[in-house]
C-alpha cells in the first residue's frame, strides 16, 4: 500500500514541469466578451406601417392634419370658491324698535329671490313711547351722525395712505401691491360711508313720523338691488333697534378666490387671465376671470395663501360658497408643438403613439411623448414634449382603428 502511495506521488511530480511548461492560451488582441446578444431587435424608426385600401379608408373615416407649432402657455388646474367681494353684501337693520309685517303681501319672502332697490320689503310699527321718543330718538340720531363722521375720517386717512402709496411707487421707492392695497381701503371706506349716509338720511327722512301720535308704519325697503341671501326675522316679530332683518347680495360682480400652496405659489403667473368652470365640464366652456387685488389672506395650517380673480360675466349657475375649478396660468409663453388629443393612441404599457402619414393611404406609427393636454375653442390639444417636426401629417380620427389594425384587433 505504501509502495503505491509512493509511486503515485512519484508520477504526480514529474509531471509538474511538463505542465508547467505549457503556455496558457491567449486571446486574440482587441477581441471582447459580448455581455448580451439581441435577436430579432426592431428598431422604433423602422416599425410596421399600415397600408390601407381605398374602401378601408373610407369606412374609417381616416382624415389626416398637419402638426402646428404655436406658442402656448402652460396652466394648472386648482380648486376655488365663490364669494361676494367686500362691501357687495348689505345687512339691512331696523332703524328702531317695532313690529314687523310684510311690504308685499302677494310676495313672500324667500331666500333667493331677486329684490331691486327702494323695494319694501318690510313694514314697521314703531312701538316707542313719547318718553322714549324724546330721549332716545336725539341719541339715535346722533349715533347716526358719529357714525358718518367716523366713516368720513376712515375715508380721508385711507385716501391720505393711498397717495402716498402712489407717490412712492412713482419715486420707486413703494411697491405696486402697498400702492393696490391703499386703493382697497379707499373703496371699502367709501362703502363704510355712503352705508352710514343712508342710515342717516332714512332716520332723518321719518323723524316728523316718529314724533307725532299716533305713529304709522314705516317702510324698510331694499338699498341695492340683488338676491336676498337670508333674513332673521319675519312679519308678526317684535324688533329692537339695530335688529338684522335681511341681507342683500349685489350680483353684479362675482370673486374666486383660490388658496395655492405655498411651494407653488412663484410658478403661477399673478397677471394672467383665469378661466373659471364647473367641476366635470370642459375649460373652453368656462367664464374668464381677471386677478383682483384684495386684502391679504392665507392658512397657515394648510401651508396655502388665497389670490383673487373677478368673474367678468357670471353664468346662471354661479353662486356665492359653489365650489369651481379654475385654470391659471403658471408659465410663461413659449413655442411648443401640438396636435389635437384624438390623434393619441396608448399601448398596453402606457406608451403613447401617432400615426404618420407617410404615402398615401399609408401610415407610419411614431411614439411622441405628451407633456400635458389644453382645452381650447377647436376642443382638447396635446402640447408635445417629442415629437415629429411642425408641418408632418399625423391622423386625426380614426387612429383608434388603424392602431387595431396593425395588432390585429380589428373586425
Amino acid at each position: 500500500m505504501i509502495r503505491s502511495r509512493r509511486f503515485v506521488l512519484s508520477v504526480v511530480l514529474l509531471a509538474l514541469p511538463v505542465f508547467a511548461g505549457c503556455p496558457p492560451q491567449s486571446k486574440p488582441e482587441g477581441a471582447k466578451a459580448v455581455p448580451a446578444v439581441v435577436a430579432n431587435a426592431v428598431k422604433e424608426t423602422a416599425l410596421a406601417t399600415v397600408t390601407l385600401s381605398e374602401d378601408a379608408e373610407r369606412r374609417l373615416g381616416v382624415e389626416v392634419a398637419p402638426v402646428l407649432e404655436k406658442t402656448v402657455q402652460r396652466t394648472r388646474v386648482f380648486g376655488g370658491e365663490i364669494m361676494v367681494p367686500p362691501g357687495k353684501a348689505v345687512m339691512v337693520a331696523a332703524p328702531w324698535s317695532g313690529t314687523l309685517s310684510l311690504g308685499n303681501p302677494d310676495k313672500p319672502l324667500l331666500p333667493g329671490m331677486m329684490l331691486q332697490q327702494g323695494e319694501t320689503v318690510f313694514m314697521i310699527q314703531p312701538v316707542l313711547s313719547a318718553e322714549v321718543q324724546r330721549i332716545q330718538l336725539p341719541q339715535m340720531l346722533l349715533d347716526a351722525q358719529q357714525r358718518v363722521e367716523a366713516a368720513q375720517i376712515e375715508l380721508e386717512a385711507a385716501t391720505l395712505e393711498w397717495n402716498r402709496a402712489k407717490q412712492l411707487l412713482e419715486d420707486k421707492a413703494g411697491s405696486q401691491q402697498a400702492a393696490d392695497t391703499a386703493e382697497t381701503k379707499v373703496k371699502l371706506a367709501q362703502q363704510t360711508l355712503e352705508s352710514a349716509k343712508s342710515n342717516l338720511k332714512l332716520m332723518e327722512d321719518n323723524q316728523g313720523n316718529l314724533t307725532n301720535v299716533p305713529q304709522t308704519p314705516q317702510p324698510i325697503v331694499a338699498p341695492v338691488s340683488g338676491i336676498l341671501n337670508q333674513f332673521t326675522s319675519v312679519a308678526g316679530q317684535t324688533v329692537v333697534q339695530g335688529h338684522v332683518l335681511f341681507d342683500i347680495v349685489n350680483t353684479d360682480q362675482f370673486w374666486v378666490r383660490v388658496p395655492i400652496y405655498v411651494g407653488r405659489l412663484r410658478e403661477v403667473d399673478l397677471t394672467g387671465d383665469a378661466v373659471v368652470h364647473e367641476y366635470g365640464q370642459s375649460n373652453h366652456n368656462g367664464v374668464v376671470a381677471k386677478p383682483v387685488t384684495a386684502p391679504p389672506s392665507a392658512n397657515p395650517h394648510t401651508a396655502t395663501v388665497d389670490l383673487y380673480y373677478a368673474l367678468q360675466s357670471p353664468e346662471s349657475w354661479i353662486r356665492p360658497g359653489h365650489k369651481v375649478a379654475i385654470q391659471l396660468p403658471v408659465s410663461s409663453e413659449e413655442n411648443r408643438l401640438t396636435i389635437p388629443w384624438s390623434s393619441v393612441v396608448f399601448d398596453i404599457y402606457g406608451g403613447s403613439w401617432i400615426y404618420q402619414q407617410t404615402e398615401e393611404r399609408t401610415y407610419s406609427r411614431q411614439r411622441v411623448e405628451v407633456e400635458y393636454v389644453r382645452e381650447t375653442a377647436e376642443g382638447s390639444e396635446a402640447v408635445l414634449r417629442r415629437g415629429p417636426p411642425a408641418g408632418t401629417s399625423v391622423v386625426i380620427t380614426s387612429a383608434a382603428e388603424i392602431f387595431g389594425t396593425e395588432f390585429g384587433g380589428a373586425k
